[in-house]
């Protein structure tokens, strides 16, 4: 801690106490509001390191878990004939496979890289692995996506990165790879394939990729003060939700969060929204009904209760998701209900 002192807290308050006895009497309430500080600090901090131990237990427990879930996966589709290896992508491996198996013509990643930390190592795989026309193809959340439409909630700690074309060429090329053909999807609110090859491969670039790449530059994807300016627009969006949310919740309106998707537990984290704001959560996944969002400790609740409840706005924390859920939910709005979005800005649709 920056403000922890040096020296140990029982010579610390030994000093502290001597000292009360020699220094002239007006100078000893100073030393008694010193030493409160001192046993403040001590407090705050064994109580700070007691909550770390429990998250950190917590995330043991969470890692087991989903070690368990990846396990049972591998054997449910092992179980149904498939060849599953589960291993590590890394240049060992591609080298085991490319000897036993043969070179490999395609490798496909959807939602991969973005949860990968050394991409080099994925680089040097795919050079190892692929045959002199081989393809990979790879789809991730879209950086320009992200910075264009204001969606942080895109950036959590499963991702280790975010690519823009610009990045993933430079990236390959490294690795004498080269991207010849890119395809703009909706999924996850914005996210891009990118196909790709040897460098010396028969396979010409297509235009769009330049393409791709000078609209990117347009929009200062390799500038820094892109970044800079994507965090101030980040800490006013906080503040209008907080702002619009509060100010409805004042005025007696009730809220309910819509889907305990990942994307929401990062808005509510950050912008601070607990029980306070919303209700609950409603979500239409038995396996998060009954339990409560991560760090707000907000309910999670069956979606039937959202339909028999009908409260006066629902708070969409899935919003990618917004044009599905209002034309299902059609009986809400007809009975007055409203939608409240934070995607692109804080906004009662």
């Amino acid at each position: 801690m920056g403000d922890e002192p040096a020296t140990p807290l029982s010579e610390r308050l030994l000093f502290g106490h001597n000292l009360a006895h020699v220094i002239p009497s007006q100078h000893k309430r100073k030393v008694r509001a010193v030493r409160g500080k001192v046993l403040d600090w001590q407090h705050r901090n064994v109580r700070a390191r007691r909550e770390q131990t429990l998250f950190a237990g917590r995330v043991v427990t969470n890692v087991v878990q989903q070690l368990r879930a990846d396990a049972a996966i591998v054997q449910h589709n092992r179980a149904r004939g498939l060849d599953v290896i589960s291993e590590f992508f890394e240049p060992g491996l591609a080298a085991r496979l490319r000897t036993e198996r043969g070179a490999a013509q395609l490798v496909v990643g959807a939602n991969v890289l973005c949860h990968i930390p050394d991409l080099n190592a994925l680089a040097r795989s795919l050079d190892v692995l692929l045959d002199s026309n081989g393809i990979f193809i790879f789809e991730d959340p879209y950086l320009l996506e992200i910075i264009t439409q204001l969606a942080y909630d895109q950036i959590y700690d499963e991702h280790y990165f975010y690519f823009s074309v610009l990045s993933l060429s430079r990236l390959f090329a490294a690795h004498g790879l080269r991207i010849f053909r890119v395809e703009a999807l909706p999924v996850h609110g914005g996210s891009m394939r990118v196909y790709g090859c040897r460098a010396g491969a028969q396979r010409a670039t297509e235009p769009g990729v330049q393409t791709q790449l000078a609209l990117e530059r347009q929009h200062g994807l390799h500038l820094l003060q892109t970044y800079v300016d994507f965090a101030e627009r980040v800490r006013q969006s906080r503040a209008a939700l907080f702002t619009m949310l509060y100010g409805l919740k004042q005025s007696g309106r009730r809220i309910a969060g819509y889907a305990a998707s990942s994307k929401g537990t990062v808005v509510l984290n950050y912008c601070g929204i607990g029980p306070q704001l919303l209700d609950y959560i409603c979500d239409n996944t038995p396996g998060k009904q009954g339990l409560f969002a991560p760090g707000t400790h907000i309910p999670v609740l069956p979606i039937e209760h959202f339909a028999a409840d009908r409260p006066d706005f629902a708070f969409v924390l899935a919003w990618n998701h917004m044009r599905e859920i209002m034309a299902k939910e059609q009986a809400f709005t007809q009975a007055g209900g409203r939608f409240i979005t934070h995607i692109p800005s804080a906004a009662i649709v």
